[in-house]
């Protein structure tokens, strides 16, 4: 699929051309997202018109996360879907993306119930959850509740490549073989953009559905006003921290701001520092490791200022 070039006035507004319900496009506007990204401009519409089988190769910062998630919970709540089942690697990440849910749905919680399932006797029956979250190999027992089967309406594998890293790649065959081909489910896998575990991706693939819509997330050339500029500061280990307050301060940073530091234990000095200066209220901190460096992010929003 070709890269969009369509701008519309505001994230809000393709938000409502795209159908989202009005409480769920209230839910995240306070992150000022000004545009779609390339990659929510093709995914929110393709779940929109119920795309049954899709393949999501992403790089960071693609707005996968909101576009995936927004555009499935509306249809929970839009058109009374029964189940979305989430198959995630570890319990940070199943406690992240609880969060993220919770935060999307907080003006429709009598209309959404989410619970992560660490162990299978934890699963709530009466009724099933809307959103169901856990690893694959949990999920694989639950698979014997033949009522859960029938209700799910939309199973997505959560960043795939990690699973298969972390050892989940015969629970995924034997949860494929029990509900893969017994299903009228939507299955969205995503994946990194990457070719280390692109032979198993595709194993897994195949295991679950017969074809299938592969997105591609390109990052297209910006306009001059719209390129990110970088540049380099060379300063002392206290000076940076100083830096970093003054960009803060003079509102140079504010919304989704990615962290690159060094090591783990860094992060989390930054993590501190910002949480003392009082600048900023942190909602989010994650960090990963590739092959080739330590990432870690922090969501920083802006406090507001109390009324006096």
């Amino acid at each position: 699929m070709e890269s969009s070039k369509e701008e519309y006035k505001d994230f809000q507004s393709f938000l409502e051309q795209q159908g989202i319900i009005p409480l769920l496009r209230k839910a995240v506007a306070k992150d000022r997202l000004l545009q779609p990204t390339t990659l929510q401009k093709k995914l929110i519409p393709l779940i929109q018109q119920d795309q049954k089988h899709i393949l999501v190769k992403y790089e960071d910062q693609s707005g996968l996360k909101l576009g995936l998630y927004l555009s499935i919970v509306n249809l929970l709540v839009e058109k009374q879907e029964t189940m979305l089942v989430v198959l995630s690697y570890s319990k940070e990440r199943i406690s992240e993306l609880v969060d993220f849910f919770n935060n999307l749905i907080k003006f429709r919680e009598d209309a959404i119930k989410i619970q992560a399932v660490f162990k299978p006797k934890e699963l709530a029956t009466d009724p099933f959850p809307n959103i169901l979250i856990a690893n694959p190999k949990v999920f694989l027992s639950l698979l014997k509740h033949e009522d859960l089967k029938s209700s799910i309406t939309t199973l997505v594998m959560d960043q795939i490549d990690k699973q298969l890293l972390l050892g989940y790649e015969e629970d995924l065959r034997a949860a494929a073989r029990e509900f893969g081909g017994k299903s009228e489910a939507r299955v969205v896998i995503t994946v990194k953009e990457t070719e280390d575990a692109e032979e198993s991706v595709q194993a897994i693939k195949r295991e679950f559905m017969e074809s299938a819509l592969v997105i591609r997330f390109r990052q297209p050339v910006s306009s001059v006003e719209e390129k990110l500029i970088h540049y380099y500061h060379v300063c002392n280990a206290d000076e940076k921290f100083l830096l970093l307050f003054a960009l803060i301060k003079l509102n140079t940073i504010y919304g989704k701001t990615v962290i690159k530091a060094g090591s783990l234990n860094e992060c989390y000095k930054i993590k501190i520092f910002l949480g003392r200066i009082g600048a900023v209220s942190y909602t989010h901190l994650r960090a990963h490791e590739t092959s080739l460096h330590l990432v870690c992010r922090l969501l920083l929003e802006k406090k507001k200022k109390k009324k006096k």
